[in-house]
């Protein structure tokens, strides 16, 4: 049982297999700035981790990176993050090259009940009030 999707990137959401599109090269790069970029600011304030599902509970935020994901991302996911009650999730949208910000979770209803556009140029705040430049976190046009 073990092989079965040993080929595959997959992802399990809400007890249902998602096959996921492969990552296109500013996905990665993306990926590994914001890394960088989140653990020299928060330092050992916040565990950051990544590619792996959030901790119930103790999770502030949760940060998608988005190219060929994004429908699924700004539906399913934030459904799932929503009724799970994580307070703010942002998806780091690579093709529109902006930051969409969720927050003010429903969780019986599995939404988000506000919603924002960040762009190039403007600030993104974290859970702990610290700042980042949109830019930062978005690749090179």
């Amino acid at each position: 049982m073990a092989d079965l999707f040993q080929h595959e990137k997959v992802e399990l959401l809400d007890g249902t297999i998602m096959t996921m599109s492969p990552q296109n090269s500013p996905h990665p790069a993306a990926v590994h700035r914001l890394l960088c970029m989140l653990l020299r600011i928060l330092g050992s304030t916040a565990a950051v981790r990544i590619q792996a599902p959030p901790i119930l509970n103790d999770t502030l935020l949760v940060i998608e990176v988005a190219d060929t994901s994004l429908s699924y991302d700004r539906t399913q996911k934030a459904s799932a993050y929503a009724a799970s009650a994580i307070p703010e999730y942002w998806v780091v949208n690579l093709n529109e090259r902006r930051v969409e910000i969720f927050t003010d979770p429903i969780p019986s209803a599995g939404h988000y009940n506000r919603q924002r556009l960040v762009y190039e140029g403007e600030e993104l705040v974290l859970p702990n009030g610290l700042t980042i430049a949109a830019s930062d976190i978005l690749p090179q046009p």
